[in-house]
Parts: structure tokens; sequence; C-alpha cells
């Protein structure tokens, strides 16, 4: 299982490359009143983002940044693997490559949506997309969605100490400082 994350860990390691090399104004971008990290995202992966058609059986894991996705989403994928495998549902199951997709909607390339189309179904899929920003087919074809919640309180230290630690994320002197923009939406 672990071998599925391996796109996405060398996302995240040329994410840290190129944010060590920018301004701290230019690590983020606004769309749609939503800031996204432009290490790991454009305006036309969001734009593309628009035409991804949603199954009914697609579950979708969405939560704030820092509410433990990965790790909830590692078990859920686990569960819908382990599940397709032991009912021996061979149009279910998904393999290494196909995995390599996932685990954000929201980060990759635009034409990564076109090869989603030709993964089987139960697709697991996380974001840390607001509902609004969501493409509409999710809501359309009722897909499953699993929202996570956790304190804020916890949720908010976390992402001061992830954010000071991630060159492709803006960074903070001090608490204060950080507060006002985790409070603010910046």
């Amino acid at each position: 299982m672990a071998n599925h994350r391996k796109k996405f860990i060398n996302l995240v390691d040329k994410a840290i490359a190129v944010g060590d090399t920018m301004d701290h104004e230019d690590l983020l971008f606004s769309y749609n009143g939503f800031l996204y990290p432009t290490t790991v995202c454009s305006p036309e992966i969001v734009k593309a983002l628009e035409s991804f058609e949603a199954r009914q059986e697609d579950v979708i894991l969405a939560g704030y940044p820092k509410t433990s996705s990965n790790w909830v989403g590692q078990i859920l994928t686990d569960l819908v693997t382990t599940s397709a495998e032991n009912n021996e549902d061979q149009t279910n199951s998904l393999n290494d490559e196909e995995l390599e997709e996932f685990p954000y909607l929201e980060v990759g390339d635009a034409e990564k949506y076109q090869r989603m189309e030709k993964l089987s179904s139960r697709r697991v899929i996380f974001t840390h997309l607001l509902p609004h920003n969501l493409p509409e087919s999710i809501f359309k074809n009722k897909a499953k969605i699993l929202v996570l919640v956790r304190n804020p309180k916890d949720i908010a230290t976390s992402f001061y100490h992830f954010t000071n630690g991630m060159s492709p994320l803006p960074s903070y002197e001090t608490w204060d400082e950080f507060f006002t923009a985790f409070m603010t939406g910046k």
C-alpha cells in the first residue's frame, strides 16, 4: 500500500524545492475566494476541476488542512481496497498505479481528471476544498461525502507548526501573526 503515495511524495518534494526559491507573497494564489499553494496547484488545474465528473459510488473525504485527512484517508483507502479484494470484485479494485492519482482532488496536473475517468468505481477522493468550490457533479451525482471535523484549536496549532516547516507555504514569525491570518482566511 505504501507505493501509492510515491507520486504524491515526489510532488511534495518538488513543491518544497520550488517553495525554497519563491518570495513569501508568491506562495499562494486566490481562485473563487479560496487560497491555493502555488507550488502544487495552478489556476489551470482548478479551472479543469470544474469538468471533473463524480460518480455515485465515489467517496469524497473532505476536511480543512490538518484535520487528519492523510491518516483517515489511508484507512478509508485501505478499507475500500481490502473490501474489493475480499469480495473478489476485480472491477472495484485499484492498483498502485491508479492510486497514484490521489490523494487530493485539487493537487496535480490539469489532465489528471481525464485519467481519473478511466478508474474503476469506488474511487476514494480527498479534498481540502470548501463545498462551494467542489465540482457540481459531486452533489448532482450524489457522491458520498465524509467530512472530517477536528477541534479548531488543534487545527490552528498544527497548521501553525506545519506552515512554518514547509517552504511551499507562507511562514509566520509569531503565533499572533499566524492566528490573525488564520482567522481572516489568509
